[in-house]
């Protein structure tokens, strides 16, 4: 019960930070226009993109060595320090160098100045990410939630000021989107530290132990983000801001239905990495398959929402996200198969069976939409990326049944069990319900 709260928990404030993204996304697309709206999709995609090159693995060798080898928090969070800052500034400083092949190519449509800007904030996440993930494998889930609730707050506040009070265009927008960033990681970094008290020096040996786990994880996250991200990019290289804009808001929304495994997920891992292995393979498929029910029916609502709501939320130039978002939807969807099952072979370590799986999506989705969008546009790029993720996806379910030695209906059929279980939750709800409306 316990976990399914957390999960519960984790959900609804995956909730807010969709209507917090709502509202950002509608206010910049509004005040902006669709060619700046597109230069502020990159710059707000590139610090995602740095946090996902330059992690490391740390955020989650952070929760295994925590929560599975049983080590202290406080060296744990001073390697954090020394790692973020160093290898930040050691990153940030190599790209500013190389700045004019980015500029020339997929980050085109981004003035150089903003570029130099964005890389500053590349330390100062690094530190949110590893400092958050220790909150996980503590599984303080209720501070981690409110926590992460502060970036997309922070966000829309700075927003609100630099568009509607100030009256600014992408400059603006821009230092707010830093500013917004600034101030949430500030903020929780302090809450974190107050909780972990670290250490003040480095501890050697497990800074090495984790970076031999977390490099596994690295490739796993970083090949995974670039199959979420490569099309944002394709579509820059290939096509105009305006598209780049419309293409954002579809990807976007379609993404939502990730909130549903991405909130099991940051649940599910810690607790995979703290159980026995002979639970393992059992709760994964438990979870995949309840997972992938719920996410499949948010898919078309979502999809539903996404195709009267676009324009009407947005503005009727910013009809043409729909068709994107209509072919995005069924491999977001399939997605949840990857996002749910890697944490297995994560808590086992076992990361690069999932970066197999990740592999050859990223691969098939850079082929695909290297040859589609340059024919088909906006819709060759969501073809491609909606059969990337069902490959990954498809992949790492393969796997998982070879090493797990359950079937296929295991991680993918309700059972009768599961039905009667629905149903006993929803009486204990209607319970409660009525024991606060008697009270």
């Amino acid at each position: 019960m316990r976990f399914f709260r957390n999960v519960l928990g984790t959900l609804l404030t995956e909730v807010l930070i969709v209507l917090f993204n709502l509202l950002i996304g509608v206010l910049t697309a509004r005040l902006l226009g669709p060619t700046r709206r597109g230069v502020l999709t990159l710059v707000m995609t590139l610090p995602v993109t740095l946090v996902a090159l330059t992690d490391l693995g740390i955020s989650q060798a952070n929760i295994y060595f925590i929560a599975r080898q049983k080590r202290r928090a406080a060296p744990v969070a001073a390697n954090g320090v020394y790692l973020a800052l160093g290898i930040g500034l050691l990153v940030g400083l190599g790209l500013w160098l190389a700045r004019g092949v980015a500029l020339g190519t997929v980050l085109r449509s981004m003035p150089a100045r903003y570029f130099g800007f964005v890389l500053v904030l590349a330390p100062v996440l690094l530190l949110y990410t590893y400092w958050m993930a220790i909150l996980r494998a503590f599984r303080r889930f209720a501070l981690f939630n409110l926590l992460r609730l502060l970036m997309p707050a922070s966000l829309l506040g700075m927003m609100l000021l630099a568009l509607l009070v100030f009256h600014g265009g992408i400059g603006w927008a821009t230092a707010a989107y830093g500013a917004g960033i600034v101030v949430a990681a500030g903020l929780s970094l302090a809450v974190v530290g107050a909780f972990v008290r670290p250490d003040l020096r480095p501890d050697w040996g497990l800074m090495k132990e984790s970076l031999l786990y977390g490099f596994k994880s690295y490739l796993q996250n970083l090949v995974g983000h670039l199959i979420y991200r490569l099309d944002i990019y394709l579509v820059a290289f290939f096509l105009t801001p305006p598209e780049i804009a419309f293409y954002g808001i579809a990807t976007s929304v379609a993404e939502m239905v990730w909130y549903i495994p991405n909130s099991v997920g940051l649940v599910l891992f810690p607790k995979l990495s703290a159980a026995e292995e002979s639970e393992v393979h059992q709760l994964t498929a438990e979870v995949c398959r309840h997972t992938l029910l719920v996410t499949a029916l948010a898919g078309v609502a979502v999809l539903a929402a996404g195709v009267v709501g676009i324009p009407l939320l947005y503005g009727a130039e910013y009809a043409p996200a729909v068709r994107p978002l209509i072919l995005l939807v069924p491999g977001t969807t399939m997605m949840t198969l990857y996002k749910v099952l890697a944490r297995n072979f994560s808590s086992r370590n076992r990361q690069q069976v999932s970066i197999l799986a990740a592999t050859v999506g990223l691969v098939l989705n850079g082929v695909l939409d290297w040859f589609l969008i340059p024919r088909l546009g906006m819709v060759g790029a969501a073809l491609g990326s909606t059969l990337a993720y069902s490959a990954a996806g498809l992949v790492l379910l393969w796997s998982f049944r070879r090493e797990s030695g359950l079937g296929l209906g295991d991680a993918l059929r309700l059972r009768r069990s599961d039905l009667i279980r629905y149903r006993e939750l929803v009486q204990s709800v209607r319970a409660r319900l009525a024991a606060v409306g008697g009270g």
